[in-house]
């Protein structure tokens, strides 16, 4: 009898609890659902309204949330101008089309007793006829490499350029570029970041320092940090002069067409890479070809992108970006796009062939570089569909802080006694021909339009905050719910049982005689207005017998319940 007699009186505080809940709370339509003086009609007309705006409310926070969880990141235009100076002027790689001079190879014959430098030879010009798996027998040995026939036997920097000024100034080339091994060949690379901030381990052999006569000297910089603090008085990598065709990079190349032998494309002339820094580019598939006899100009346009504060709080596969801490490459120090897939190439090679190109990164402990038994293995790989199925360049992401530049080229032929000549003389004291200009002589300048410029940043489309804001106003549209309404709920739920248990157990121990609590909710009326007090909690009176009918002013009758 006493557990029935406890499990009623707990129903009826919940009960009390409820009624006191949906009375006082300011959510929407409970007040008049839990009011018992409304007729049951008037009670379910709220509480559909309330199921109908839940049920609203429901759809519209999903659809919140679908475009938080679709659309985490928004490119737009940085409300912040960047200026030139405060970034490098473009990395430049230039490569001679003519794969190898004509004097240094006219010696090898297919018949020779070493048949290995012919071998090379075939690999550089790419012969459609040549069967390069003839050579998978032969015995390579250790120290006939590619790389070391390519870098003795093609043009070196300084037979490419005749000329070089920047700024106004006339200086060596020796000073603005270093030869570099690309995927073209041997090269010339201008204001590349130093390999040791941009290298793990031993850089390639013939990417030399850049050891210039005026006392420039490294610096690091990468594009989300920038460049270090207290910069020397010249460094590389060196920043623009200024703007316009007078402030330009200015290059004279030779190319030298009498010991012409191969070209990589279909005449001759140059290619231009402009890239990122701290990035080796892929010259055969990006290069822009500079024509023979011809001035060519390079406007020059910097496209920056940045990541905002808050994209630092998104998962990597919601803001679709590495930050140079993200992602540990095994090779680069720097992480870049580009620099992934590189990477991702050499582990490729190594996956089919077991050994990586020159010209990609050495990254494993146990590689060796392609030899010419490999070339067979290396076209297959190009030639078939491997590297489409290969996923390691899906794991590529962009960098959250990168840097590219956009070129725009103007080309007009060179003229006799006209710029180049003066160029080319004022320098060297070498009078060449007009017909030697015109078959061997390109000019080209790089130079800015635009000495500020806006980049582009990487937003949350909607952060935290814009979430809750646009849940929070859903909510208190619909339903009147605020951060309020959770305290009104944990202290209903909560506090207020803890409090009145303990309120009970306080009064119980302070009586004589067991008491009994009684809590009197009566309806009272004002005899003199005639109106009807709801609600109103009355004194707590202490009995010593059992329950009795009290009748208060002879109009309203009120049974008192007992809470042991």
């Amino acid at each position: 009898m006493d557990k029935k007699k406890k499990s009623q009186e707990i129903i009826h505080y919940c009960d009390n609890a409820l009624q006191d809940f949906c009375r006082e709370t300011v959510l929407h339509s409970l007040k008049y659902i839990g009011n018992r003086s409304l007729q049951l009609w008037e009670r379910i007309l709220f509480l559909i309204a309330l199921f109908a705006s839940i049920a609203a409310l429901t759809q519209l926070i999903r659809n919140t949330y679908l475009s938080w969880q679709n659309t985490p990141v928004i490119i737009g235009i940085s409300p912040h101008p960047a200026y030139i100076h405060k970034i490098p002027f473009p990395a430049i790689t230039v490569c001679n089309m003519n794969q190898v001079i004509k004097g240094r190879v006219v010696k090898y014959k297919e018949n020779d007793s070493d048949p290995i430098p012919y071998g090379f030879l075939q690999m550089i010009c790419l012969r459609d006829d040549t069967n390069f798996s003839q050579y998978k027998s032969l015995p390579q040995p250790e120290n006939q490499l590619f790389s070391e026939f390519i870098s003795h036997h093609v043009q070196d920097c300084e037979g490419m350029m005749r000329s070089c000024r920047m700024g106004g100034v006339y200086q060596n080339c020796s000073d603005f570029f270093r030869p570099v091994l690309t995927d073209e060949g041997l090269c010339c690379l201008f204001n590349a970041v130093h390999p040791s901030y941009l290298f793990k381990k031993e850089p390639y052999q013939h990417l030399r320092d850049l050891t210039a006569t005026d006392g420039r000297v490294p610096v690091y910089w990468n594009p989300e940090n920038g460049y270090q603090k207290n910069l020397p008085p010249k460094y590389y990598p060196r920043v623009a002069s200024g703007t316009g065709f007078s402030m330009a990079l200015s290059i004279m190349f030779d190319a030298e067409m009498n010991d012409y032998y191969c070209s990589s494309t279909m005449g001759p002339g140059f290619k231009i890479v402009l890239h990122n820094p701290i990035e080796t580019p892929f010259v055969k598939e990006t290069g822009l070809p500079v024509q023979l006899g011809y001035e060519t100009k390079f406007r020059l346009e910097a496209i920056q992108t940045e990541a905002a504060d808050d994209m630092r709080n998104l998962r990597q596969k919601d803001r679709q970006c590495h930050f140079n801490s993200d992602s540990q490459l095994r090779y680069y120090l720097q992480y870049s796009h580009r620099n992934c897939e590189r990477e991702c190439d050499s582990q490729l090679f190594m996956k089919y062939c077991g050994c990586v190109p020159y010209h990609l990164p050495q990254m494993f402990s146990n590689v060796s570089e392609c030899r010419l038994k490999d070339f067979a293995c290396l076209t297959s790989i190009k030639d078939t569909s491997i590297v489409i199925k290969d996923y390691c360049k899906s794991n590529c992401l962009p960098g959250c802080f990168d840097l590219t530049y956009k070129a725009t080229t103007f080309a007009a032929p060179l003229t006799v006694g006209g710029y180049a000549v003066n160029f080319l003389n004022a320098e060297n004291g070498k009078n060449f021909s007009t017909e030697y200009i015109k078959e061997n002589i390109a000019v080209v300048h790089f130079y800015y339009e635009e000495n500020v410029y806006h980049g582009n940043m990487r937003y949350s489309f909607i952060g935290l905050t814009q979430f809750l804001s646009s849940t929070g106003g859903l909510l208190g549209l619909f339903t009147g719910f605020s951060l309020i309404s959770i305290v009104e709920v944990f202290y209903y739920l909560i506090l207020r049982p803890i409090r009145d248990i303990f309120t009970r157990k306080k009064r119980n121990k302070d009586q004589y005689i067991n008491p009994r609590l009684v809590h009197v909710r009566s309806s009272l009326y004002d005899t003199k207005n005639n109106t009807k007090n709801v609600g109103k909690l009355s004194d707590v009176v202490y009995f010593k017998s059992k329950a009795t009918h009290h009748s208060l002013d002879g109009r309203n009758r009120e049974s008192f319940q007992f809470c042991h």
